[in-house]
């Protein structure tokens, strides 16, 4: 008896369906609305514990490194950077990939290095 009392105390009812699909539409129109409403940016600000060490116009593509960021490549493509290349141990500023709109990001916290799309 006691595994059928579980069995009914685990059903989801149609309330709690509704209200989960109310969230993840309301997630998701956020993200569209955000992802819309966003500009191409036309400069980089590169930052070092918070002070600004360069600024990087988009529009010139190629390669650079910045002095007082150690073995770290950034990159800029078709109005886009990324970090291509850094040493440290989690590469999560490697794996972000591209970013071109305002207001997008790329961080390392082990080189407390931001790239900020303006």
């Amino acid at each position: 008896m006691s595994s059928l009392t579980r069995a009914t105390a685990m059903r989801i009812t149609k309330k709690e369906i509704f209200i989960i699909l109310g969230i993840v539409a309301a997630a998701l129109t956020a993200l569209l609305v955000i992802n819309l409403t966003s500009q191409k940016g036309s400069v980089a600000v590169i930052t070092i514990e918070n002070n600004a060490v360069k600024e990087v116009d988009l529009s010139d593509n190629g390669e650079f490194t910045v002095k007082g960021i150690e073995n770290v490549t950034f990159e800029v493509k078709d109005g886009s950077i990324r970090v291509k290349e850094n040493d440290c141990s989690d590469k999560i500023c490697v794996d972000t990939g591209w970013i071109s709109k305002t207001n997008e990001r790329i961080i390392c916290m082990p080189k407390k290095m931001i790239v900020e799309i303006k």
